[in-house]
């Protein structure tokens, strides 16, 4: 858990680079493919990145709310684990491209709690 909460302490784009490569790799110089379903593994490593930006803007806006987001991140993947599964997406083209795809629609769908309107 340890060094998850690191993780968290990093920018935000050094948390995405990982996921972010390994999409790229996957598409470079794919075509359209037909729309893979992802495995339990993959959707948790979706959830876990989503939450984890999530805790990260939180902490700049608000540290108690991000303390609490922490302690309620449960058991995340370990950096070995994740390395494990970024690398096996880098390497099957549709499979990385489904989790890039999945983790934009949980951001998308995060956008209003992420982003909330500013007070006038």
């Amino acid at each position: 858990m340890t060094a998850c909460i690191q993780r968290i302490e990093r920018p935000i784009l050094r948390l995405l680079l990982p996921v972010i490569l390994a999409g790229a790799a996957a598409c470079s110089g794919q075509g359209k493919q037909e729309r893979v379903e992802l495995n339990e593994q993959e959707t948790r490593l979706v959830q876990e990145t989503a939450r984890l930006i999530r805790v990260r803007l939180e902490m700049t806006r608000d540290p108690a709310v991000a303390a609490a987001l922490r302690d309620s991140l449960g058991d995340l993947y370990t950096d070995q684990e994740r390395q494990f599964l970024i690398s096996g997406l880098a390497e099957d083209s549709a499979r990385g491209e489904a989790v890039m795809d999945a983790l934009h629609d949980s951001l998308e769908a995060m956008r209003a709690e992420l982003f909330p309107p500013s007070s006038p």
